[in-house]
C-alpha cells in the first residue's frame, strides 16, 4: 500500500496546503528576481519597490510553510492538544506583512505625489508589471482555492497578499503607462486610494486570526450543523452547549448530548463516542469532538 494512501485526512490536509504554498514561494521568487533586474535596468523605482513587496511575500509564505509544517507534527506530552495554533499564528503573520505593504504603498504614494519621477525604458517595465499582475494573480487563486479545500487560515491570508500583489503590479503598471504619457502624480493618486483597501484586507485577516487564539466562536453555522448531525442519530433526544474552536485548519467541537434516562452507562458512553464518530465523519474539518452526556428530561 502507498505512502498516500495511508494518510489520515488532517495529514492530508496539511500536505496539501504545504505544497501549495511551497509551489507559491517558488513562483514568487522568480518574480521578485525578475522584477529587481527589471527595474534596475529601466530606472523604475515603482518596480523595484514592486520587487521588495514581493520579497516581504516570500518571507510571509515562509512563516505559512513553517506555521504547517508545525500544525502538522503529532501531539507531545507538553503540547497535548497538538501544533495546530501555529498554523493560525502564521497566519497573523502574513496579515501583518498585508497591513505593512498596506503602509509601504501609501508612503510612496504620498512620496511620488509630492516628486514625481520621469521613468526611461518604460516598455520594460510595463512588460515584466503586466506579466507580474497576471501570475500573482493566478498564484492567488490557487491559493484562496487550496485554502477554502483545507480551510487553512494562513493561506487564506497569504492569498489576500498575493492577490494584494497583483492589484500592486498593476499599480505600477498605471503608473509607468501614465508617466509615459506626461501624468507624473497619475500612479501616486492610485496608490493612496489602493493602499486603504489593502490596510482593510490585513486588518480583517489579523482580527480573524486573532479572535482564533483567543477561542472565539467564529463558525455559527458549523454548531448548528453538528447539532442537526447529532440529532439525526438514534438515542440523542437533544443538545445544548455546543461550543466549536478554531486552530489553525481545524476546529474542535465540544458540547452536552441528552439520551434516556433510563440508558445505562455503557450504553450512553458507546452512543456518545459513535456520535463523535459521526459528526467528524460527515465534518472532515472537526479534528476532535468532547461530548458530555446527561439524562434527558420529557418537560424538555
Amino acid at each position: 500500500m502507498s505512502e498516500e494512501t495511508t494518510l489520515t485526512p488532517r495529514e492530508t490536509t496539511i500536505a496539501s496546503a504545504r505544497k501549495t504554498v511551497t509551489f507559491a514561494v517558488g513562483v514568487t521568487i522568480v518574480l521578485a528576481a525578475m522584477k529587481a533586474v527589471i527595474g534596475v535596468v529601466s530606472g523604475s523605482t515603482g518596480l523595484l519597490a514592486d520587487a521588495l513587496h514581493s520579497i516581504v511575500d516570500v518571507i510571509a509564505l515562509s512563516a505559512s510553510w513553517f506555521g504547517l509544517w508545525l500544525a502538522g507534527k503529532e501531539p507531545t506530552q507538553r503540547f497535548p492538544y497538538g501544533f495546530y495554533r501555529a498554523e493560525t499564528l502564521a497566519a497573523l503573520v502574513a496579515s501583518g506583512v498585508i497591513l505593512l505593504l498596506g503602509v509601504s504603498i501609501l508612503l510612496q504614494g504620498i512620496h511620488k505625489l509630492k516628486a514625481p519621477v520621469e521613468l526611461h525604458h518604460s516598455w520594460l517595465a510595463l512588460g515584466v508589471a503586466l506579466v507580474s499582475a497576471v501570475v500573482a494573480f493566478w498564484v492567488s487563486m490557487r491559493l484562496k482555492r487550496v485554502a477554502r479545500q483545507t480551510n487553512s487560515q494562513s493561506l487564506d491570508a497569504t492569498g489576500d497578499e498575493a492577490r494584494m500583489d497583483c492589484f500592486t503590479s498593476l499599480l505600477v503598471f498605471v503608473g509607468v503607462l501614465a508617466a509615459s504619457v506626461g501624468f507624473l502624480r497619475a500612479d501616486a493618486i492610485v496608490a493612496i486610494l489602493f493602499s486603504g483597501l489593502v490596510l482593510w484586507i490585513g486588518g480583517r485577516n489579523s482580527w480573524i486570526a486573532l479572535l482564533s487564539l483567543m477561542d472565539a466562536s467564529v463558525d455559527k453555522q458549523l454548531e448548528e450543523d453538528v447539532a442537526d448531525i447529532l440529532m439525526q442519530i438514534s438515542g440523542i433526544k437533544n443538545t445544548h452547549k455546543l461550543r466549536a474552536r478554531r486552530a489553525g485548519p481545524f476546529y474542535f467541537v465540544e458540547g452536552h448530548i441528552h439520551v434516556p434516562s433510563s440508558m445505562d452507562v455503557a450504553r450512553s458512553h458507546a452512543l456518545a463516542h459513535e456520535a463523535e464518530r459521526v459528526v467528524r465523519q460527515k465534518r472532515p474539518e472537526v479534528e476532535g469532538v468532547i461530548l458530555h452526556v446527561e439524562p434527558y428530561q420529557e418537560s424538555e
